[in-house]
C-alpha cells in the first residue's frame, strides 16, 4: 500500500459582510472546505462569490499541518489573504520549524497613522482603526533570535499595533489589518489621529 505523503492541507473561508457602518461592521465568515493544494483552493475563489448574495471582503487560505489543531496559529505553516477578484492581498508563512523570521519592509503595508479596516476573526467584525506600532522586520527577529538563545517566534507574533475609538491600543494580526474597503469620513479620520496622539503622550511619559 503506498504512503500518503501529503502532510498540510489549505482551508478556505470567505469572509462576507453583514451589515453595520463605520467605525464597525458586522462580518460572517463561511468556511467552504479544504484542499489538497493551494492551486486547488484558489480555483474555488469564482465560485464562492456566486454562492452568496451578501458582499463578499475577502478569502482566507490557510496551511495546516494534518493531525493538529485548526484555531491556533502557531499550528499553522501559512496563512493567505485574497481579495474578491483572487488577487493575492497579504500572506504569512513559517519555516518547517514553524518559526516565524519576521516581514520584509516592503511587506510592511501600513505606517504609523495609516488608517485601516482591521478583521476580528473570532468576533466576526471589522473595525476603524489607527496604526500605531509596525509589525516585526526580519532584521528585527534576527536580532530577537541571536539575542535570545533558545527563544524561537512564531507567526503569532506578526501583528501591528492599533489604536480603535472604542477600546484603545491592542495588538491584532497583520494579515487581518486591510485598507479600509470603502470611503472613510474626514471626521473619522480625526477621531482617529487624536487617538493615536493620546497614546503616543502616554507612552512618552511611561518612557
Amino acid at each position: 500500500m503506498k504512503r500518503n505523503k501529503l502532510k498540510t492541507i489549505f482551508r478556505v473561508e470567505t469572509v462576507l459582510l453583514e451589515g453595520g457602518r463605520y467605525p464597525a461592521r458586522k462580518t460572517c465568515t463561511m468556511q467552504y472546505g479544504y484542499f489538497t493544494s493551494l492551486e486547488k483552493a484558489k480555483q474555488g475563489f469564482p465560485l464562492n462569490g456566486g454562492l452568496y448574495t451578501k458582499e463578499v471582503l475577502f478569502f482566507i487560505v490557510t496551511e495546516i499541518n494534518f493531525d493538529q489543531g485548526d484555531i491556533n496559529w502557531i499550528n499553522f505553516n501559512s496563512v493567505r489573504i485574497y481579495n474578491p477578484e483572487s488577487k493575492l492581498v497579504d500572506y504569512i508563512y513559517c519555516d518547517a520549524e514553524k518559526t516565524y523570521h519576521g516581514r520584509p519592509s516592503e511587506r510592511i503595508k501600513f505606517r504609523i497613522g495609516g488608517i485601516g479596516e482591521v478583521f476580528d476573526y473570532f468576533e466576526n467584525k471589522t473595525r476603524l482603526g489607527i496604526v500605531a506600532k509596525l509589525p516585526y522586520t526580519e532584521e528585527d527577529v534576527a536580532k530577537f533570535h541571536r539575542d535570545n538563545d533558545g527563544i524561537k517566534l512564531t507567526m503569532d507574533n506578526d501583528k501591528y499595533g492599533i489604536c480603535f475609538l472604542d477600546n484603545g491600543f491592542k495588538l491584532v494580526t497583520a494579515v487581518f489589518v486591510m485598507t479600509p474597503f470603502k470611503k472613510v469620513t474626514k471626521l473619522l479620520r480625526q477621531k482617529l489621529k487624536a487617538k493615536l496622539e493620546l497614546y503616543q503622550r502616554s507612552k512618552n511619559k511611561r518612557g
